[in-house]
């Protein structure tokens, strides 16, 4: 009996043409031999002008010689003239032969680099199981290469014809087997399914933000307590857009600058102001004297949203009570945090909606401010993640809240969870549910500063070389801006950096570099993700729990692929986690 893969294939059963392909399977399954494998609903990427397409096949037959036959079946009528076989898809009309001879030209590409400079071979065969063709050389097919409704029974005899005796190439099948047997390999080229896998993942995560609105609690408060790659944004973003539609005042409140700005930039608002938060423990907060002269955000008029953070929110109150801020005192967060607190929080400030996001970053004390501006029907939120903990803070303590947990990570590749599970030791795994089981992450070690330049290097150019384009990768240091030997850099061999400067224009935006390669630190990052990541100046000098939270907060902002450019003993023990 061959192998069909993927294996699920019995449970997709379906009225119409899938039936027929079903069928197709148990017939393959039944006539072919063990030693040969059924690849079915193949998908990779096609270049066509400037964009890039998914061509697919039904079936990849691979025997353990390395040679591939592809089958292609058309259910139904087609038409058939004395020219041309052809078959009528999404309203065109479509030539066998012409389809062939793309599909054919198009998987040789794909494969050429797999090859290792062996030989490949590659052959075709056009299975009609409702059709009887009148004429074979209507196809465009060779003789033996088209089997038709009279001669279903013969399908796998057909298979086997177009495969001669050779020895076998385990070397060669091997990664074959590797690029067949994942649709969102990333071999092939993953560009080209950056923006579906985005796509699945939003679809996927939908499952969270349409139960979580569905809770009815008396006062109407919800802690959500979520894994990395849940959907907690697009709830946030669900809840917003919703308040929004009702003409309602809401408030979205989190620690991280950078994620309040990709908050507003995702409901097309122009973000806040200052002040500009520190990012790092080891940062000295306030230290550019120039951002206490800069005014707050030009934003659209639309004063029923509101995003801040935290102490941007304590910011504004003060400058609402007619108090100045200043952003070159040492103390300056601690101050306008105990000055907010001190503030009474008038009627004009109460909101229908109120989000806390990034709730594990936040103190007792910041949640009891906030809290004043929700009245006894105003629909409270807390979205939290206590593995992302990276200011090691107590758990806030919220009395009679109704609580959702979910440890289902939509996001990231199966294989980066499978490792992050051997890592970090959550108490309840996390559980892989992604459209993307991706290549296992790779490790690069390094022993000083030149090794760390050129590992990281290297790992861009895996990266490029694996299909991703620049604006798909981000750099993230594990170091934080402060102590980092990277982000002070302009560049990184060929690649301009575009990092943050640490300054914010006139309009309260995040000044960067120019450049074509984005690199940010963890803590800046957290809460926002990129196709390809590569970590980099991952050094621990103690596997403690800080140190296992910082690196999960790393790993899962990969939603394709994860590189780690780690000090060599730190890299040792991520490879050993790998399996």
């Amino acid at each position: 009996m061959a192998r069909i893969l993927p294996e699920d294939w019995r449970h997709q059963v379906e009225p119409g043409t899938r039936t027929r392909l079903l069928e197709t399977l148990q017939r393959f399954e039944a006539g072919l031999p063990e030693s040969f494998t059924v690849f079915h609903g193949v998908h990779w990427s096609r270049p066509h002008t400037t964009i890039a397409q998914l061509a697919d096949v039904d079936f990849v037959v691979l025997a353990p010689s390395g040679r591939l036959l592809l089958v292609e079946q058309k259910a139904g009528l087609l038409d058939e003239s004395d020219q041309t076989l052809s078959k009528r898809r999404h309203g065109q009309r479509v030539r066998i032969s012409v389809h062939v001879g793309q599909v054919l030209t198009d998987l040789g590409r794909r494969l050429a680099p797999l090859a290792h400079h062996e030989s490949l071979a590659i052959d075709y065969l056009l299975y009609c199981p409702d059709f009887r063709v009148r004429e074979a050389s209507t196809s465009g097919l060779p003789p033996g290469h088209v089997v038709d409704a009279g001669g279903r029974d013969r399908l796998c005899a057909a298979v086997l014809s177009l495969f001669p005796e050779e020895a076998a190439r385990p070397g060669l099948a091997h990664r074959l087997h590797r690029f067949f047997a994942n649709e969102l390999e990333l071999v092939p080229d993953a560009g080209a399914i950056v923006g579906r896998a985005n796509e699945l993942f939003i679809r996927l995560a939908d499952g969270l933000v349409t139960w979580a609105r569905r809770f009815e609690t008396d006062p109407p408060r919800l802690r959500v307590s979520a894994t990395a790659g849940s959907g907690k944004t697009q709830l946030a973003l669900a809840l917003l857009d919703a308040a929004r539609a009702r003409g309602e005042r809401a408030l979205y409140v989190c620690f991280n600058r950078p994620l309040a700005d990709h908050m507003s930039r995702m409901l097309d608002l122009e973000p806040e102001g200052l002040p500009a938060e520190r990012e790092d423990p080891s940062e000295t907060p306030g230290a550019d004297p120039r951002q206490a002269a800069l005014p707050l955000a030009t934003r659209r008029v639309e004063p029923s949203l509101r995003l801040h953070t935290y102490h941007q929110w304590c910011a504004q109150r003060l400058r609402n009570a007619g108090e100045t801020v200043d952003f070159t005192s040492q103390d300056v967060y601690r101050r306008m945090a105990e000055r907010s607190q001190a503030l009474p929080v008038g009627g004009d400030q109460r909101v229908d909606c109120l989000i806390i996001d990034e709730g594990q970053d936040f103190e007792q004390a910041w949640y009891e401010d906030l809290i004043r501006a929700a009245g006894p029907d105003t629909r409270v939120w807390w979205l939290e993640d206590p593995l992302q903990n990276l200011y090691q803070r107590d758990p806030v303590v919220l009395q009679g809240w109704a609580r959702l947990h979910t440890e289902t990570n939509f996001r990231s590749p199966h294989a980066v969870v499978a490792m992050i599970n051997r890592l970090v030791e959550p108490d309840t795994p996390i559980l892989a549910a992604g459209p993307v089981v991706g290549l296992p992450p790779e490790v690069l070690g390094y022993e000083d500063e030149e090794g760390l330049v050129t590992r990281t290097k290297a790992a861009v150019a895996l990266a490029l070389r694996e299909g991703f384009r620049r604006e798909d990768i981000v750099v993230i240091t594990m170091a934080g801006r402060a102590r980092s030997a990277l982000l002070g850099r302009d560049r990184l061999g060929p690649h301009r950096l575009q990092r943050f400067t640490g300054r914010y224009d006139s309009h309260g935006h995040p000044v960067f570099t120019q450049g074509d390669l984005l690199m940010d630190s963890v803590y800046r990052f957290k809460g926002q993700s990129a196709p390809c990541v590569i970590l980099t100046e991952v050094a621990f000098e103690q596997w403690d729990e800080q140190a296992r939270r910082k690196l999960f907060v790393g790993m899962t902002r990969a939603s394709l692929h994860l590189l780690i450019v780690a000090e060599t003993a730190t890299a040792t023990r991520l490879q050993t986690a790998i399996g």
